[in-house]
């Protein structure tokens, strides 16, 4: 909503219910710009990648091919992986 409409989250956050059901059924008919846009450039967006190896394959194809990472930098995003499970941080697509 905040795209759409072109305002901060809590100036989105004094909008009432109703007034917000009404804008959903008004962007039934006539989307707000930015959806149109996505569907004129036929944007997809990709799928969150879920293993540090996705991750790299995505890097590789947005930069280009790299040079195969150290033996010393696996061994500290799987450290670094093993961390998050054991204190169980989620720190969302990082």
């Amino acid at each position: 909503m905040a795209t759409a409409l072109k305002q901060l989250p809590s100036a989105i956050d004094q909008i009432p219910m109703p007034d917000v059901w009404e804008l959903f059924e008004h962007w039934q008919q006539w989307p707000p710009e930015f959806v149109l846009l996505r569907i004129v450039a036929r944007y997809e967006p990709q799928k969150v990648a879920k293993t540090v190896e996705e991750k790299a394959a995505g890097l590789a194809q947005t930069f280009g091919a790299a040079q195969r990472a150290p033996s010393h930098i696996k061994d500290l995003v799987k450290w670094a992986e093993a961390m998050k499970q054991k204190f169980g941080v989620n720190l969302g697509n990082a």
